[in-house]
């Protein structure tokens, strides 16, 4: 299960905030952002920091990478203490 799209819209609708003015500071179309919201679509990684920094970090690099690699058999996305950094591992590895 993909945890951006579900953490970005509670976000947005907690706020207040409006779908086309966050995609327009985080610089991607509207089309895209939906895409994202829908869960269709991973946001790009130009758009990291700048999602991680509009949602006080809510939103972490360890989700994102989570969302980027939630299909690989080899690797698993661990969270870290800092929105900004992620750990990783190889699944399967101790």
């Amino acid at each position: 299960m993909k945890l951006v799209p579900k953490k970005l819209n509670a976000f947005l609708e907690e706020n207040g905030i409006q779908k086309m003015w966050f995609a327009k500071k985080i610089n991607i179309s509207a089309n895209l952002f939906y895409q994202v919201l829908g869960g269709y679509a991973i946001l790009p990684m130009k758009c990291w920091e700048k999602t991680i920094d509009l949602t006080g970090g809510l939103i972490s690099a360890s989700d994102l990478m989570h969302d980027k690699y939630e299909d690989s058999e080899f690797i698993q996305i661990l969270p870290a203490k800092n929105h900004y950094d992620f750990h990783g591992r190889i699944k399967g590895s101790q």
